[in-house]
């Protein structure tokens, strides 16, 4: 085993090299079968644990670029920090720190209500403090505790459908056993932004003071996140060739969703005239003429 591996995982970590590489293979092959959002990748490989298991491995970082080049998955490589202070509870390094050398056998159902009651803080840690996390005093969510768990149910779903492994930890355990309560419907009212609430964030936005600039990028991405309601990763994947002036429809912007799909929105005329402002204001677009609608 590498050296980089003992630092953070300790004598009792259990998983073979070749058993890392199939582990890693394995995500692949599943991720691929049910989203294409790098996004979404990176949450369910963090939530099992995958980075820190390459991470340990000696030749990780190649094992993670053969998977890719072979399933067309990113699969993230990292050991962990002080931002990732949660890792003790992805499954894998868990199962490898308590002894189960086969991710794929009967001890994983064995143990997996241990792990469940750990993770939703019960056991002999009633603080919801890992035992480990000398520094984390902060209990873990409700809502944490149910994505990784989903995680965990859907990876050994998948598995055990195909007939890969031993058991299927989601009929063992489940968050509702340790009286976790599952998500609500919908939101609480007091939880939701109001029209008056929306209008002071677009003031505060269009007056925005800072360096050249912000202003208009400011006013621009507020007004777009409230016409629209898309999610802030769609905003980072913005570029000016999803902004259409159309004289027959009227101003357009293309978002790319989840899952790398594609739909095109109306925009009104005030959220345009920001965005108008912002492109017009960018230096880098200046060979484009001084316009809005020439850029």
């Amino acid at each position: 085993m590498a050296d980089c591996g003992t630092s953070f995982l300790g004598d009792g970590w259990a998983f073979a090299d070749r058993t890392a590489e199939e582990l890693a293979g394995g995500v692949c092959w599943w991720l691929s079968s049910r989203s294409s959002s790098p996004g979404t990748w990176a949450a369910y490989c963090a939530d099992l644990g995958v980075p820190y298991v390459l991470a340990a491995h000696e030749r990780g970082g190649a094992v993670a670029e053969a998977v890719r080049r072979e399933y067309g998955v990113t699969v993230p490589v990292y050991e962990p920090s002080r931002r990732n202070a949660t890792w003790h509870t992805a499954f894998l390094p868990w199962l490898a720190r308590h002894g189960v050398s086969d991710p794929w056998g009967p001890d994983v159902c064995r143990v997996v209500g241990t792990w469940g009651r750990e993770l939703a803080g019960l056991g002999g840690w009633g603080d919801h403090v890992w035992s480990t996390d000398a520094d984390r005093a902060k209990p873990l969510s409700s809502a944490f505790v149910r994505r990784r768990t989903s995680s965990v149910q859907s990876y050994y779903r998948f598995h055990y459908g195909m007939n890969w492994c031993a058991c299927s930890p989601a009929d063992i355990w489940t968050p509702k056993a340790a009286g976790i309560p599952a998500a609500p419907a919908f939101r609480d009212a007091a939880d939701e932004l109001d029209r008056d609430d929306l209008a002071r964030v677009q003031l505060a936005a269009d007056e925005h003071d800072g360096v050249p600039g912000d202003r208009e990028l400011s006013s621009a991405v507020v007004a777009v996140l409230i016409a629209t309601a898309c999610r802030s990763i769609e905003i980072s994947r913005f570029d000016v060739t999803d902004y259409h002036r159309s004289a027959r429809r009227g101003p357009l912007l293309r978002l790319h969703t989840k899952g790398r799909d594609e739909r095109w929105v109306e925009l009104d005329a005030a959220t345009a005239d920001r965005i108008d402002r912002w492109v017009a204001w960018r230096p880098d677009l200046d060979s484009f003429g001084a316009s809005a609608d020439g850029r």
